[in-house]
């Protein structure tokens, strides 16, 4: 029952449905090490991160607003994956 839609370029929403956030997050510490793995395989030139903004709905809550609202919690987690490279 779970949904998962892509909805622009590299982004993602998954809608967990009846699921427990704690659950949620055991799923996407799942998710993210399956992209550690493929990254620590050797196969690939490059690396994958992943980020994540969980929101939990609520009766009455806006979707839209909750989509939003998860997306800037998206973007401050992907900050914190950026290196940044500064030479003398």
């Amino acid at each position: 029952g779970d949904i998962i839609v892509r909805i622009g370029g590299d982004e993602f929403l998954i809608v967990f449905v009846n699921h427990k956030l704690s659950d949620i997050e055991n799923i996407w510490e799942k998710i993210k090490g399956d992209f550690e793995r493929k990254n620590k395989s050797g196969k690939y030139r490059y690396e994958i991160r992943v980020s994540k903004g969980i929101i939990e709905y609520k009766k009455g809550m806006n979707i839209e607003s909750c989509i939003i609202e998860a997306d800037k919690l998206m973007y401050q987690e992907k900050k914190g994956h950026k290196v940044s490279l500064f030479f003398d």
